[in-house]
């Protein structure tokens, strides 16, 4: 699992509180899809706080139309700051359905 969470000096601080990415209800959050490939898939959706913030943008990483990859990449309080970064591979069925996601 590849995850960048601002931790310092090795310890379990965080710059921000951990709880913050979690308390926010996704009620709350407007999205936006944009880079559309040739086959109509937004390769990136932005999330964003009801004060206009970026609060995360999702990118899929490989090949269209089965993207092998998605990386979701969290910002602090003022939208500008990556404070968390996920990645997982995506596996796809018989009928290329995404149907499971593995964190990296």
């Amino acid at each position: 699992m590849k995850v960048l969470n601002g931790l310092k000096d090795g310890n379990s601080i965080d710059y921000i509180n951990r709880n913050d990415l979690d308390e926010i209800e996704y009620s709350n959050l407007s999205s936006y899809g944009s880079n559309i490939d040739g086959n109509s898939i937004y390769k990136t959706l932005t999330w964003k706080r009801a004060n206009n913030t970026i609060y995360a943008i999702s990118t899929l990483i490989g090949s269209s139309p089965n993207y092998n990859q998605l990386k979701i990449e969290y910002y602090g309080d003022t939208g500008i700051s990556i404070v968390k970064t996920v990645l997982w591979d995506v596996l796809y069925d018989e009928n290329n359905f995404p149907y499971q996601k593995v964190v990296v």
